[in-house]
Formats: structure tokens, sequence, C-alpha cells
């Protein structure tokens, strides 16, 4: 087998490689892209959760530190 030869056939295995791929991504059902899209969801909003408390903390520490007596909390409307 010639030098071109055994370019174009392992471009070809490649390209068959990355058709598998992408076919077994599109095999993917919608619930199971839905079900990620939800963890991924949750755990941004806990994450974000946690910071907010995090700086109404600091904000109730300086407060605090300057004797105004007022505080700050986090309200969910």
């Amino acid at each position: 087998m010639s030098a071109y030869q055994n370019r174009v056939s392992s471009n070809f295995k490649y390209q068959q490689n990355q058709n598998n791929t992408v076919k077994s991504i599109k095999k993917k059902s919608i619930y199971q892209m839905q079900s990620e899209l939800n963890a991924k969801q949750n755990m941004f909003n806990m994450m974000q959760n946690m910071n907010t408390n995090s700086h109404a903390l600091y904000m109730n520490i300086a407060e605090n530190i300057g004797g105004t007596g007022n505080y700050w909390e986090v309200v969910d409307y």
C-alpha cells in the first residue's frame, strides 16, 4: 500500500469514527438531555444561592462593625 493510499484509508477511518460519535450523540434521548440540563440548572441555582447568602453575611458583618444596628437578609419574592 502506498503512502497516499495509507493516508486516504486512515482519513476514511477517522471520518467513520467521527460519524459514529455524531450518531451516538444524536441517539441521546430528549429525556436524557433534559435531565442533564435540569441537573446543571439545579447546581447553578444552589451555587448562586450560596453566593447570595454569603454576600448577605459579609454585609451584616460590616454593618455590625459599623454599629448601625441594621441588617441584611435574602428575600425570595
